[in-house]
Order: structure tokens, then sequence, then C-alpha cells
């Protein structure tokens, strides 16, 4: 059967601003699931002099932003104590969203390969929130969708799909629960969380051998 083009008129122009609410809460619930401490700030809580890796996803037209920064410090109370820092953080409006993961830096390497994967993807999901594509590498992409590969073109109308036979079957169903609360206090850099396990999907190997 011959597809017809849709009516193009109805169509809403891409460049339309969209609106969509959101919350600090559910960022942190989603983006920063994982995440060892999470807060919120007015300021950034970073210290550029101690970054060793920063990698910013700026909006193209507005002030948001999401970056992924390495920081490495020591302890005041032991200097012999450094620590890798993995820090996402996500600038909406005046607010920042903010995640932490670290390991010591004499710690496992399978500590820090799940520290390094689980900031890296929450990077990729904040960007989403600036319109920005994160590739696998830390690579952020600025070419849009119309110029890769041409001006917008109108979908073409689907084909009609098969009558199913029969009722459909029930999918499968999974619990849902709250997870551990780990919000940070005004002004705290490094917030632990609280004493609540996570599931052992959001849980660094050396934890699970504890």
């Amino acid at each position: 059967m011959k597809r017809e083009i849709e009516d193009s008129s109805f169509e809403p122009d891409w460049e339309t601003p969209l609106t969509v609410t959101v919350t600090a809460a559910s960022i942190i619930d989603t983006v920063f699931a994982t995440a060892f401490s999470v807060h919120t700030g007015l300021e950034s809580c970073i210290n550029n002099e101690l970054a060793v890796v920063d990698v910013a996803a700026p909006e193209d037209n507005g002030g948001n932003f999401s970056r992924y920064v390495e920081q490495e410090y020591s302890e005041d109370s032991d200097p012999e104590a450094t620590w890798h820092d993995w820090t996402v953080e996500l600038k909406i409006g005046e607010i920042y969203v903010v995640g932490h993961w670290w390991a010591r830096t004499s710690g496992s390497p399978a500590d820090w390969e799940w520290c390094a994967k689980e900031a890296e993807q929450a990077f990729r999901q904040a960007s989403l929130f600036v319109g920005k594509r994160v590739r696998k590498g830390l690579v952020v992409e600025h070419t849009s969708w119309s110029s890769e590969r041409g001006p917008p073109v109108h979908h073409l109308a689907p084909p009609p799909r098969a009558r199913s036979q029969g009722a459909p079957k029930a999918g499968p169903t999974r619990a849902s629960g709250d997870g551990p609360s780990r919000r940070g206090g005004p002004g705290n850099r490094m917030v632990e969380a609280a004493g609540i396990e996570p599931a052992s999907a959001g849980t660094p190997p050396s934890a699970l051998h504890a």
C-alpha cells in the first residue's frame, strides 16, 4: 500500500521552545541515583585548582550547562590519604544540582572503573537537559540533527498494523521503593551518604565483598 506524506502544515516548528517542570529531587533520583553524595547550591562546589579533568556541555542559547570534573585532594586530618573525586554538576537557572563519586588514589582499579563509569553516565544524562549529546570518551557533540542530515524531512505515514489475535499478554512487573536519602547540607562540599546500603547494581565492587 502506498504511503502518503503527512500534511506538514500541522507540524510545529523544530525551534519552538518547550517547557517541562523538573525538580532537583527528580534529577537526583534519576541522574545521580548511584552517587555517594548529592547536594544543591547556588554556586559551584568545584575547586578549579584541584581539577585534573574538566569537561563542560553548555546550552546553546542560555546559561545552563552540565559539567564533568575529576578532582584530587588530601584530607586535612590525614595528608597521606589522597582521594580522587568524580563530580557531575548540572546548572539550571540559578540552581546547581551535584553528584559525587570518590575512591582513594591507592584504591582498587575496579572501584576506579565503577566510579568513572557511573559519573560518565550521569554526565551524558545531565547533558540532555541542556540539549547536548555526549559520546563515550566524554566527547561533547555540538552538531544538530539538521546539520548532519539536511533540512527537516516530514515523516511518512506508517503502514497499517496487522490486527493482533487474542488479548495481549501481561508484561513483567517490578516492585518499586524509595531509595536512601543522600542530601548534603548547605555549603557542604562533600557530604556522606546516609547509612543505607544501595542496591548491588549501584554499589562499587569493593563494597560488595566488604
